[in-house]
C-alpha cells in the first residue's frame, strides 16, 4: 500500500492514523517524485517546524545518497521504488535538486510570497510585513472607546458588559471574520422591529386570576402575590412570566402546576383564562428575546465595523498584514482566471505535483486556495500532474482556529468526483511503528465505542503494531482528593521528584521570588542613564545568574526573549511595556523535538507531532464547559442570557461539536505514548471527562494505588 501510495503517477489521499509515518511517506514521495526526474513541486505543511524537519529530512538523504557505497543506495532505492536502476539520478539530486524547484512551506508563508509579489494586484502597498497584529489590536481598541458617533452604542453595551470583555468580543469578532450583515441577523432571529405592550384582555385576565388564585391553597396564594406585585409594579414581564411558562425552554408550563385542582374546581374559567394568557405570553417573550438579541448584536456590529475600519487603516499606516489578510488577498489572487497562471509563471513557480501534510488541520480558506492551485490538475491534458494529501480526521483539534473537521472526509470525496477515480488512490495507514501493542490495544478498545464522532466515518479504528514483541504498560491511578494530599498524590510527587527531576520546578514561594526578582530586573534599565550604561551588561550577567540558581539553565532562553521584546518596544516607559505583556501574552517557542533528556510538560496541542517513552496524562477529570456568549452561524448572535428557539439549537449543536474535539484531543494525548502511559486526574468524578470513559470502557486496565512498576521497582514508601 504504500509503494502505491508514493506513485508518483497516482493523485492520492491518505488516512494515516497516529504513529504510522505521515512525515515519512511525504518525504518518501517526494524522493520519488525527484528520482523519477519530476519537478516544480510545492509541499504545504500545518507548521514552520514541520516544513524544518522534512526540507532536512530530505537533504540529509540526498545527502547521504552522493557518498553512500552502491550497496546501501541499492537498498534504499528498492524500498522506494522496487528497482535498482536509479543509482546515478539518485547520487546527482543533492546537487541538482535547486533546479527541480521543490519548495517546502507553510501555507501563510506560500500565501505570503504570492501577495507580496503582486501588490499592485492585490491592493497593498509594496514591502507590506507579516504580522500577528496583537498590538494593534490594542491601539484600535483605545480609539474606538473615545470614538464620538459610537458613543450611544457603547452606552448601551456598558450596561451589560465591562471594557476588558468589549475589547475580548471584538478580537473574537475580528478572529473569526464575523459578518456584519444586520438583516440577516434579523431574518435568522425574526426579530420584529419594536415590542407592544400586551394588550387590555390579558391584564384583566391577570387581574381576574391573582384574585382566583388568592382563594386556594399556600401555592395558589403564592402565585397570586407574584401576579399582584406585578400589576402594581413596574411590569417586568419576565416575573410575571415565569409563572404561566417556563422561560429557559420556553415551553408552556401544565396547568396542574399553575393552579391547584381544588381551586380549578371552584373557578373552572380560570382554565381558559389561564390557557389565553399562556399563549400571548409565549409569544410576547420570544419577541422580547429575540428584539434584545437583535438590539445587542446591531449594538456591538456597529461597534465593530468602525473597529475593522481603524485596524486596517492602522495594518495600512504601518505597512502590515496579518494571516488573515494574506489567505483572503491570495483567494482572491488565485480565483480570476485571467491572470492566475500568469502569478504563478512570474512567481517562477509553476506547480506540476501539490503535497499536503496535515490535512485535517486546513481551513475552509486554506482549501479555497488548494483548489484554486490544482484546478487544472484533472483535465486530462498531456502534462501529467498530481495531487497527494495525508491526515487524519482524528487528530483535527482546532477548531478554535476555524478548522472544520468534517471538511476532510469532504474534500476527500470531492477530490476523488474530480478525478473521475481516474489515477486516483485512496487508502489508509493502519500500522502504527510508534507504540507498543499494549498502548494501540487500550486505543483502539476505548474508542471504538465512539468511532463516529471521532473519525466522521462508519468503520472501526484499528491500530496494527510494527512493534509487536515488544512490552507496554498502562496504569490508571485513583483520583486525587481535592483537599488534602493523599498517599496517592505524594506517591506522585515521589515519583517524579525522585525519577524525572532533580528538584522541584518551583513552589509558591520561589514564584513570589521570581516575581520581585524580575520587577527588580526591570528596574535596572528604568534606573540606569546613558553615564551608567557601561554597567548594564555586567548588571544583567549578574541578574541571569540569579534566576539560573533558582529556575536552571532552560531560564536563559526566556530571559533572552524578554530582553530582545524589551529592547524592540516602541515605549521606552516600563509601565507600558508591563501592560503590553499582560495584553498580548507573548510566548517563547522551544523545539520540543530535540532530544534532549528532560521532562517536557506541555499542553495537548503543543505536543501534537511529538512522542515520548513515557506519558503522563494528568488532567483528564475536566469536561469543557462552553461559556461563550456570541453563537456564530454565517452571522454573529450575541445571546447573553435571553432564550431563543434558533440560538438554543446552534448551541446544542456546538456543544456536540465541542465534545467530539474533546474526544479527539484525548485520541491525540493517548497516542503520544511509546511504552508507557499513565493516566490521572483530581476528584471528583465528572460525568463523560476522559477519567470517566478511561475507567468505563478502557479496561481490563486496573486502578493501581503504591505500586508504580515498571518506572521504579520497589513500592512507594
Amino acid at each position: 500500500m504504500r509503494k502505491n501510495a508514493i506513485n508518483p503517477n497516482l493523485s492520492v489521499w491518505v488516512n494515516a492514523s497516529a504513529g504510522t509515518g505521515k512525515t515519512k511517506i511525504l518525504i518518501d514521495r517526494v524522493l520519488r517524485l525527484l528520482l523519477e526526474r519530476k519537478k516544480n513541486i510545492l509541499c504545504l505543511t500545518f507548521t514552520n517546524a514541520a516544513a524544518d524537519e522534512m526540507q532536512n529530512r530530505i537533504y540529509k538523504t540526498l545527502s547521504k545518497w552522493t557518498v553512500c557505497s552502491n550497496s546501501e543506495l541499492e537498498k534504499d532505492l528498492k524500498q522506494l521504488l522496487n528497482d535498482k536502476y536509479h543509482l546515478t539520478q539518485a547520487r546527482k539530486l543533492f546537487s541538482e535538486i535547486e533546479n527541480l524547484n521543490l519548495t517546502i512551506q507553510t501555507i501563510h508563508a506560500f500565501c505570503y510570497k504570492l501577495v507580496s509579489n503582486f501588490p499592485m494586484q492585490v491592493g497593498i502597498p509594496p514591502n507590506c510585513t507579516l504580522s500577528e497584529c496583537k498590538e494593534i489590536h490594542s491601539i484600535v481598541f483605545d480609539k474606538v472607546l473615545i470614538y464620538e458617533a459610537l458613543q450611544d452604542n457603547i452606552n448601551a453595551i456598558a450596561t451589560e458588559i465591562n471594557e476588558n470583555e468589549l475589547c475580548d468580543l471584538l478580537y473574537t469578532l475580528y478572529v473569526k471574520k464575523a459578518a456584519s450583515d444586520l438583516e440577516c441577523v434579523r431574518a435568522k432571529l425574526k426579530a420584529p422591529d419594536e415590542i407592544h405592550d400586551l394588550p387590555s384582555e390579558v391584564l384583566e385576565h391577570i387581574k381576574s386570576l391573582s384574585k382566583i388564585l388568592s382563594e386556594g391553597s399556600k401555592r395558589d396564594r403564592n402565585y397570586s402575590r407574584v401576579l399582584y406585585d406585578w400589576r402594581n409594579s413596574t411590569k417586568n414581564v419576565e416575573s410575571m412570566a415565569k409563572v404561566f411558562i417556563n422561560l429557559e425552554s420556553h415551553e408552556k408550563k401544565n396547568i396542574s402546576s399553575i393552579i391547584t385542582k381544588s381551586t380549578l374546581k371552584k373557578f373552572p374559567d380560570a382554565e381558559r383564562m389561564i390557557e389565553s394568557v399562556q399563549d400571548i405570553v409565549l409569544s410576547h417573550v420570544e419577541d422580547m428575546d429575540s428584539y434584545q438579541i437583535l438590539q445587542r448584536t446591531s449594538n456591538l456590529l456597529i461597534i465593530f465595523k468602525v473597529y475593522v475600519d481603524f485596524y486596517n487603516n492602522e495594518k495600512l499606516k504601518n505597512a502590515l498584514l496579518d494571516y488573515n489578510d494574506i489567505i483572503d488577498l491570495a483567494i482572491n489572487l488565485l480565483s480570476d482566471h485571467n491572470y492566475k497562471d500568469w502569478v504563478l509563471f512570474n512567481l517562477d513557480q509553476k506547480i506540476d505535483h501539490i503535497l499536503i501534510d496535515e490535512a485535517q488541520d486546513n481551513s475552509i480558506n486554506q482549501w479555497k486556495i488548494i483548489t484554486r492551485l490544482c484546478d487544472d490538475f484533472f483535465s486530462g491534458g498531456d502534462e501529467k500532474r498530481t495531487l497527494f494529501v495525508v491526515g487524519d480526521a482524528k487528530q483535527s483539534i482546532y477548531r478554535f482556529q476555524g478548522v472544520n473537521p468534517i471538511l476532510f472526509n469532504y474534500m476527500q470525496k470531492y477530490f476523488h468526483d474530480k478525478t473521475r477515480n481516474k489515477d486516483w488512490l485512496s487508502c489508509q495507514l493502519e500500522k502504527s511503528f510508534r507504540s507498543t501493542p499494549e498502548v494501540l490495544m487500550f486505543v483502539d478498545r476505548l474508542f471504538n465505542n465512539f468511532y463516529e464522532e471521532v473519525s466522521f466515518g462508519n468503520n472501526e479504528i484499528k491500530h496494527v503494531p510494527h512493534r509487536e514483541n515488544d512490552q507496554g504498560y498502562i496504569e490508571i491511578w485513583p483520583l486525587l482528593s481535592q483537599h488534602k494530599e493523599t498517599y496517592e498524590q505524594q506517591a506522585f510527587q515521589v515519583h517524579f521528584k525522585n525519577r524525572l527531576l532533580s528538584k522541584p520546578i518551583y513552589d509558591k514561594k520561589s514564584l513570589k521570588e521570581v516575581q520581585a526578582s524580575t520587577t527588580e530586573y526591570l528596574y535596572v534599565f528604568e534606573e540606569h542613564s546613558s553615564a551608567s550604561a557601561k554597567k548594564l551588561p555586567s548588571e544583567i550577567s549578574f541578574r541571569k545568574k540569579k534566576f539560573a540558581a533558582r529556575l536552571g539553565l532552560e531560564c536563559f532562553e526566556i530571559i533572552d526573549e524578554f530582553m530582545s521584546l524589551l529592547l524592540q518596544f516602541y515605549s521606552p516607559s516600563l509601565q507600558a511595556f508591563v501592560q503590553w505583556i499582560k495584553q498580548n501574552n507573548p510566548e517563547v517557542k522551544s523545539n520540543m523535538q530535540s532530544d534532549r533528556n528532560a521532562v517536557r510538560i506541555m499542553t495537548i496541542h503543543k505536543s501534537k507531532g511529538l512522542q515520548a517513552p513515557i506519558v503522563f496524562l494528568i488532567d483528564t477529570n475536566t469536561v469543557p464547559r462552553n461559556n461563550e456568549n456570541i453563537i456564530f452561524n454565517e452571522v454573529p448572535l450575541w445571546c447573553r442570557k435571553n432564550n431563543h428557539p434558533y440560538c438554543n439549537q446552534i448551541k446544542r449543536e456546538r456543544k456536540i461539536e465541542d465534545y467530539n474535539e474533546y474526544l479527539r484531543l484525548l485520541y491525540v494525548a493517548l497516542t503520544r505514548a511509546e511504552d508507557e502511559l499513565y493516566i490521572a486526574g483530581k476528584e471528583p468524578m465528572q460525568k463523560k471527562s476522559w477519567y470517566n470513559l478511561i475507567t468505563m470502557h478502557g479496561k481490563p486496565y486496573e486502578k493501581k494505588l503504591s505500586n508504580l512498576y515498571p518506572m521504579f521497582r520497589d513500592e512507594v514508601e
